[in-house]
């Protein structure tokens, strides 16, 4: 099936870095198709679990290809072209428009983690990834607007989701982490704007966290995502160097965190935040005496959960 559809991706992609300006909505149009491709070469328990589950986005496992089936040999001949491209729509388009060429990215960066990460080289050195950072955090989101489905703030809120999926996927790749890396990423995802001013009804009614649609259930799942960009940073061999940054991420919704311990709420943001303090003990020595000390920290460290060890 993968021969059969890289007959049709490689066309559109050739369409798509085509130099020129073209009409948005042909633009879109071709953003949507290639990413269709894309997830029609994913297994289909990936495709089928996709309404409902992230860890498609955030494993960074494709399924088992050859390694240089024609699929992919036709994003890696087109690399550096998809990389320009890319980054020049998510720099140069309105903040409205900037998703389209952000979910391919995502998409592509999937299938290049698997393969030679040559988009991901390429892209790592445009100084897309300082953009990115910066994007995200000068999002600003209220979380009761987006409970009530307020249009601005629900098109803030997707943004921020992509542009963190985004940098997952980018993480997962030795030149992305490097760049991310040098960038302080965690330190940027230490002080989100976004994320500053947890809604009260967190403190008010902890238990909402697990109620859709609910302030609360849309900012504890924020913060789960980023909990979950914090661990892909922590897969790779030099991820000690940035051990310490990572736990300070953690500390910053010490005072959410702490509360849903304190009411024993079960929920995502909690338990993610957990598995990583207890790898990141586990295995880096050096922050022990930080996680000890800072009581947030340790009650995250103690609680029972299931560990995978980092590399």
């Amino acid at each position: 099936m993968r021969t059969v559809i890289a007959d049709l991706f490689t066309p559109l992609i050739e369409l798509l870095v085509q130099p020129g300006e073209k009409p948005l909505q042909a633009k879109f149009s071709l953003y949507d198709a290639a990413r269709l491709y894309l997830k029609t070469c994913y297994s289909a328990k990936e495709i089928e679990n996709i309404p409902t589950s992230a860890e498609w986005l955030l494993d960074g496992n494709g399924p088992a290809v050859a390694s240089r089936d024609p699929f992919r040999i036709s994003i890696d001949k087109f690399a550096y072209e998809i990389s320009r491209r890319t980054a020049t729509d998510i720099s140069d388009l309105p903040i409205h428009l900037k998703i389209a060429p952000l979910l391919f990215l995502k998409d592509i960066l999937h299938e290049d983690a698997n393969n030679s990460k040559r988009v991901a080289s390429f892209f790592s050195k445009t100084g897309m990834p300082r953009y990115l950072t910066e994007l995200l955090n000068d999002i600003e989101i209220d979380w009761d607007l987006l409970s009530r489905k307020d249009a601005d703030h629900t098109l803030r809120h997707k943004l921020f989701t992509t542009l963190i999926l985004t940098l997952v996927r980018l993480s997962l790749t030795v030149p992305g982490w490097n760049a991310l890396a040098e960038l302080a990423l965690p330190e940027v995802l230490s002080h989100l704007t976004a994320l500053k001013n947890p809604p009260k009804q967190i403190f008010i009614q902890p238990a909402t966290v697990n109620t859709k649609d609910t302030p609360s259930f849309l900012f504890a799942n924020s913060v789960d995502l980023v909990m979950h960009l914090c661990l892909t940073l922590c897969a790779k061999p030099k991820w000690k160097r940035i051990s310490l940054k990572i736990l300070d991420v953690v500390h910053s919704h010490g005072e959410m965190l702490s509360q849903l311990m304190r009411a024993e709420i079960h929920c995502h943001a909690v338990e993610t935040a957990s598995n990583l303090v207890q790898q990141i003990f586990n295995d880096d020595e050096v922050t022990r005496p930080v996680i000890e000390k800072e009581a947030v920290l340790r009650l995250l460290n103690k609680r029972k959960s299931d560990i995978i060890r980092l590399p």
